[in-house]
């Protein structure tokens, strides 16, 4: 196939619609370790290759559901949806946006992959760990709207103890809180053009929030020794502060830029593309992207 998320996989094509392709699955989960499945709740309980009929001819199967809003619940069970959906139904979408902005999708890893893929292969392997001691396998049902909360569980609890600032309505209050890029400190700053690269933006991603990494993100910037700089949590100062250093950082080109704040503590590292990052020296050094 010509897809890299595929890459290492075996597969072989059935038709669902014959008998003989219906055998072909019931046959191969007879014989397996685990059974995914993708579809909208019901479609395999109509094929017949539901988890009654192939966890009963393989009680050691571990039988793995992947669905958008889950099995069961309302009437959002049997609804379409993406990944912008999920996060929305979750209350994890209203957490990526900046200021006033309006919500933001991360593209499909939010969702999809880390409140989907990802706790369905964590809830797997779980699975796994548990049949070697009982032998029996089970149903994970893993739903994306769910994986999507749990995973941002954290920014919930931050919302409860006051860390996340939120509005009288009940909404993140993204002007203020400072890893949404509120503050001068936090924030992705246009570079001057490359004349290597002309008509390209590129960007340094900035989040120095410890008083130790904003000074040295201050001494890279060559206000190290500047007299008059407002307490760094002074969140009047914040908006003045941001044309400061965006007018600083565009004296320089990002590569320029990564040079001075390589091997600092400055939390100031280039926002690279995806070609830059398969072939930048840190990715090569760990075969971040190797095949």
């Amino acid at each position: 196939q010509d897809d890299p998320v595929s890459r290492g996989k075996r597969s072989i094509g059935v038709n669902l619609k014959t008998p003989e392709g219906l055998a072909a699955v019931r046959r191969l989960a007879a014989q397996a370790d685990v059974f995914l499945e993708p579809f909208r709740p019901g479609v395999v309980e109509r094929l017949g290759l539901g988890p009654e009929e192939l966890c009963e001819a393989n009680p050691k199967l571990v039988y793995g559901r992947m669905t958008g809003f889950g099995q069961g619940g309302t009437k959002y069970e049997t609804m379409a949806g993406h990944d912008n959906n999920y996060l929305a139904l979750s209350g994890a979408l209203d957490f990526f946006r900046r200021g006033e902005e309006r919500p933001c999708p991360p593209a499909n890893f939010a969702g999809d992959y880390a409140g989907g893929g990802m706790m369905l292969a964590m809830g797997v392997l779980l699975a796994l760990l548990e049949r070697s001691r009982s032998g029996q396998g089970q149903v994970i049902d893993a739903a994306m709207v769910d994986g999507a909360n749990y995973v941002a569980l954290p920014l919930f609890k931050w919302a409860q103890s006051g860390f996340l600032p939120v509005k009288k309505d009940g909404h993140m209050d993204a002007a203020s809180f400072i890893l949404v890029q509120a503050p001068h400190f936090c924030e992705a700053y246009l570079c001057k053009e490359d004349p290597q690269k002309p008509g390209t933006r590129q960007y340094m991603s900035v989040q120095a929030i410890e008083p130790q990494f904003y000074a040295a993100l201050l001494k890279g910037l060559g206000l190290g020794e500047a007299q008059g700089l407002p307490h760094q949590y002074d969140k009047s100062s914040w908006e003045w502060m941001k044309v400061r250093f965006a007018s600083i950082f565009l004296t320089k080109i990002r590569d320029e830029w990564a040079e001075i704040f390589y091997g600092t503590d400055a939390c100031a590292v280039p926002v690279l593309n995806a070609h830059e990052a398969a072939t930048h020296p840190h990715s090569v050094a760990r075969g971040s992207f190797a095949p």
